[in-house]
C-alpha cells in the first residue's frame, strides 16, 4: 500500500493518502498512524521528492511515430557517418513530440557506443557522443520509460538467440531493403546490463579472467570507458524512471523492468546478489586478492554514482513487498561492507539515498563490535531494533571496533556510529511542503516521529554522554596507537576521529 499523497486538515495535522489500486482502496491515515514505519516513509520520499523531473506528471502528448520519409532521412545519415546532421533531425523531431521508433532508438546507443565517423580530435567525439546521451534520456523525459522496451532484449543473455534478435529488430524498421544485412545493435556487446556495468567501472568478472581478451567492438574508438558509462547512465535513468512510473501500485513496482536483471532462485525470489555485490562493491575499492594493488582504490565519481543508484534501486525493491529479498540483500551486502576500507566505506555511505537501507547496514556493523564497555546491562540491547532508541545511546556510543589494530579502525567504527545517529534522524522527521490557501506559498514543514518521552530521554541520555563520548574515542585513540605509535598519517587520522566525534554530538543537540 504506497503512500500517494499528503495534505494538512484544519487541525494542522499531516494526513497521507495510501492507495491499493488492486483493492480499488484508498485510504487516509494521520502522521502518528504511520510515523513508526519508515520503510513506507522512504518509498513516498523516493518516489516524490527525489527528482521532481522524472516525478512530474506529464501531459498528454501526441504519440504518432516520427514519419517513414524523417526516419529514412535519419538513417541515411547514421549510415553515412553524417551524425551531426542525424542527431539536430531527430532533436528536433522529439521536441515537436514525434515520437522515435524503437529502431532509431537502438541506433542512438550504436552512436555512443560504436560511432563510425571519423573526427578530427577526441573531444569532438566525445561531444557528439554526449549529444547522442542528451537526445536519449530528452526522450525519456518526453515519452516516458516505454520507448526503451527496445533495448532489453538486445543483450545477448536475454533468452533470445542473436539470429532472433536480428530478425526481431529488423522488423521493427518501417521500411526494408532485401539487400541491406541485418541490422546488429551494438548492445549486443554485452551479457547483460551487468556486463556493461562491470565494463564500464573496468572490473573483470572473475569468468573473464582467465583466456583469451573478449573481442569488443565499443572500444576501437577514443574513449571507450567514458562512453560505455554514457550508454550505463541512459539504461539506469530509464531503469529509474520505470520504477518511479509504477509509484501508485505496489503490485506494479514488483513488475518493473530492473526486476529482470535480477535473476531468481529456484523459488522464483530474488535472493541471490553476489555477483551484482561484488561489480558494485568494486566501485569502492573491493577486489579479491589476486587483483592487482592499483585496483584496490576507490573508482571514479562516475562508476561511484552508477554502483550507488544500482544498490539504490535493489534496496527500494526491499522495500516493496519483499519484491527483492530484503534479508538476504542486506547480509550479502553487509559481508562486503565489512572489508572496504575508510574512503571506500565512507564513499559508500555517502551515496546511499536509501536511508533505511543504511541504517540496517550500521546496525549490523554495531551489533556485531566488541561490547566490552558496553555497561552490563545494556548488553541486552545488541539484539534489539534498529529503531529502538535505547540501543541508540546506551549501546551503540559504547561499541569497539572488533579488530583494533591501527587508527584507521577506530575512525572507520566513529563513523559509522556518526552515520547511524545521522540516519536515526532522518528516520525520525518527515519534511514536507504546503501551500498556504491565503497567499499562495509554499511552507515547509518538519515533524518528528519522536514521543514526548522519547525526546525527554534523548535530553536526559545528552546531558552527561558528550564527555563520556569523547573519553571513549580517545580511550580508542589510545588503544591504537599503543600498538604502533608510528602509524603512517597518524596526526591526520587522530585529527579525522577527534572531528567526527564532534560532529556527533552536535547531532544529537540539535
Amino acid at each position: 500500500m504506497p503512500i500517494t499523497a499528503h495534505h494538512v486538515n484544519q487541525n494542522g495535522e499531516l494526513i497521507y493518502t495510501i492507495s491499493t489500486p488492486e483493492l480499488n482502496v484508498v485510504e487516509q491515515q494521520t502522521w502518528k498512524d504511520i510515523k513508526n514505519e519508515p520503510e513506507h516513509i522512504e518509498l513516498y520520499q523516493y518516489f516524490y521528492h527525489d527528482d521532481p523531473r522524472l516525478t512530474i506528471e506529464r501531459k498528454s502528448i501526441n504519440k504518432k511515430f516520427i514519419q517513414n520519409k524523417i526516419q529514412s532521412m535519419v538513417l541515411d545519415n547514421i549510415t553515412q557517418g553524417n551524425y551531426d546532421a542525424a542527431l539536430d533531425l531527430l532533436d528536433n523531431m522529439v521536441a515537436s513530440e514525434r515520437k522515435p521508433t524503437a529502431l532509431m532508438v537502438l541506433h542512438l546507443f550504436d552512436i555512443i557506443l560504436r560511432p563510425q565517423q571519423d573526427y578530427g580530435t577526441v573531444k569532438q567525439l566525445m561531444n557528439m557522443c554526449e549529444k547522442a546521451q542528451r537526445i536519449l534520456l530528452y526522450i525519456l523525459e518526453v515519452f516516458g520509460a516505454g520507448v526503451f522496451d527496445c533495448v532489453w532484449n538486445m543483450f545477448r543473455m536475454h533468452g533470445v538467440t542473436r539470429l532472433g534478435k536480428r530478425r526481431h529488430v529488423q522488423m521493427l524498421a518501417e521500411f526494408e531493403d532485401e539487400d541491406e544485412e541485418p541490422y546488429e545493435c551494438s548492445l549486443t556487446e554485452f551479457d547483460d546490463l551487468w556486463d556493461l556495468t562491470a565494463r564500464a567501472i573496468e572490473y573483470v568478472e572473475p569468468r573473464f579472467r582467465s583466456g583469451a581478451d573478449r573481442k569488443e567492438p565499443s572500444m576501437d574508438a577514443p574513449g571507450g570507458k567514458l562512453r560505455r558509462q554514457q550508454a550505463l547512465d541512459v539504461i539506469i535513468s530509464v531503469l529509474e524512471a520505470d520504477i518511479r512510473s509504477r509509484k501508485e501500485s505496489a503490485s506494479a513496482i514488483t513488475q518493473c523492468m530492473f526486476m529482470n536483471m535480477l535473476r531468481p532462485d529456484s523459488t522464483g525470489r530474488r535472493t541471490q546478489f553476489d555477483r551484482y555485490l561484488d561489480i558494485i562493491f568494486s566501485a569502492f575499492g573491493l577486489h579479491d586478492a589476486k587483483d592487482e594493488d592499483d585496483t584496490s582504490q576507490t573508482k571514479d565519481a562516475s562508476s561511484v554514482g552508477f554502483a550507488g543508484r544500482l544498490l539504490d534501486m535493489m534496496a527500494i525493491l526491499s522495500c516493496c513487498q519483499n519484491a527483492v529479498a530484503a534479508k538476504p540483500l542486506a547480509q550479502q551486502t553487509f559481508r562486503r561492507f565489512t572489508k572496504l576500507d575508510i574512503d571506500g566505506c565512507a564513499t559508500l555511505m555517502q551515496v546511499i539515498q536509501c536511508t533505511t537501507f543504511l541504517a540496517t547496514l550500521c546496525d549490523m556493523h554495531l551489533s556485531d563490535s566488541d561490547c566490552s564497555k558496553v555497561p552490563e546491562k545494556c548488553k541486552v540491547l545488541r539484539k534489539a531494533s534498529i529503531y529502538n532508541l535505547d540501543k541508540l545511546f546506551r549501546f551503540n556510543l559504547w561499541t569497539r571496533p572488533l579488530y583494533l589494530d591501527e587508527l584507521s579502525d577506530v575512525y572507520r567504527h566513529v563513523l559509522i556510529i556518526y552515520w547511524r545517529f545521522t540516519t536515526f534522524i532522518h528516520e525520525r522527521f518527515m519534511r514536507f511542503e504546503v501551500r498556504s490557501s491565503t497567499d499562495n506559498v509554499v511552507h515547509n514543514k518538519v515533524l518528528t516521529a519522536l514521543t514526548d518521552e522519547q525526546r525527554e530521554r534523548i535530553i536526559v541520555s545528552t546531558a552527561d554522554a558528550s564527555e563520556k563520548w569523547h573519553q571513549h574515542v580517545e580511550s580508542m585513540i589510545e588503544d591504537a596507537l599503543s600498538m604502533d605509535p608510528d602509524q603512517e598519517d597518524a596526526e591526520m587520522l587522530t585529527q579525522q576521529i577527534r572531528q567526527t566525534a564532534k560532529l556527533l554530538v552536535m547531532e544529537w543537540e540539535v
